[in-house]
């Protein structure tokens, strides 16, 4: 996850893990910590990288009948 961060937003690791303490501090889920599963701002979570892709918005955007001005 500070990989992530720090890539995305192109900070340094160690900024990047305040970064990551902060939000798993507003956002975490104790419950899951509690039975061991991990939540989306978890320091031990983990993210498969991925390119953009903007298939969905294409896909809708081809529905969308033509409206004439």
């Amino acid at each position: 996850m500070i990989d992530a961060i720090s890539d995305a937003a192109q900070i340094p690791p160690k900024a990047a893990g305040d970064v990551l303490a902060i939000l798993e501090e507003r956002h975490g889920d104790f419950d899951k910590a509690a039975i061991g599963e991990e939540s989306e701002f978890s320091a031990d979570s983990y993210y498969d990288e991925k390119g953009p892709d903007n298939q969905g918005w294409q896909e809708e955007w081809r529905k969308r009948p033509v409206n004439p001005c």
